[in-house]
């Protein structure tokens, strides 16, 4: 069952009350900065003290990303009690409301990746299963090359479980985007006479052919 994201209050780019006991995630904050400009939370962090744990790790990683961190500010009462305010979940009329979905936090800073695929070049045998597995199309096979678009992965983790040679790494930090870009060659197998793709020019045989121990398909 999929769980429908909390509807949360703002104002002035600041999150303001009622809040809920269960902090947002990093991926929530991290939408609610770049889809709704939001620099601040106006709470009490004595009765809501996991909420200022989640904003300190929101702004380590907005530091990674060249981003100002959001502030605390103190929350205003407007004549009812704070806690019975959120107790009551009593919110300020004068507030919009909306809800973040975590799983869309992926790609929010373009020119940023959050996960960098990587190939082991030495085990790789370009059985291509990664680019036709994964689903951000981050992995591309062209014609002489195999490409990795990093701001595209969102590490899912895909191409690495469906890897059958165990050559690729991913790295999950935030780091400038790059495309990543790998030669290949296109190269005539001694065996069975195909062409196909290889790290080294000099490779005498295909993958199916290396893999026959009688060198039949």
């Amino acid at each position: 069952m999929n769980l429908k994201p909390p509807v949360r209050y703002f104002r002035d780019q600041c999150l303001v009350e009622p809040f809920t006991l269960l902090p947002p995630t990093l991926n929530e904050l991290l939408l609610w900065h770049t889809k709704q400009h939001i620099r601040g939370v106006a709470i009490e962090l004595d009765d809501f003290p996991q909420w200022g744990l989640s904003i300190a790790a929101l702004n380590l990683k907005l530091r990674e990303f060249g981003e100002h961190g959001w502030q605390i500010y103190p929350p205003q009462s407007n004549g009812l009690n704070i806690s019975r305010r959120n107790l009551l979940h009593v919110r300020d009329a004068s507030a919009c409301s909306a809800a973040m979905d975590p799983d869309d936090s992926w790609n929010i800073f373009p020119e940023f990746s959050t996960h960098t695929p990587q190939l082991d070049t030495a085990d790789c045998v370009l059985c291509a299963a990664c680019v036709r597995v994964c689903p951000q199309k981050a992995l591309l096979l062209g014609g002489e090359s195999l490409s990795v678009i990093t701001n595209a992965c969102n590490g899912c983790n895909a191409c690495k479980a469906v890897c059958p040679a165990d050559a690729i790494t991913i790295t999950p930090e935030a780091r400038k985007a790059e495309e990543i870009v790998y030669p290949l060659h296109n190269t005539q197998c001694k065996t069975c006479s195909r062409t196909f793709l290889s790290w080294d020019e000099h490779t005498a045989q295909c993958l199916v052919c290396r893999q026959h121990g009688y060198g039949m398909r």
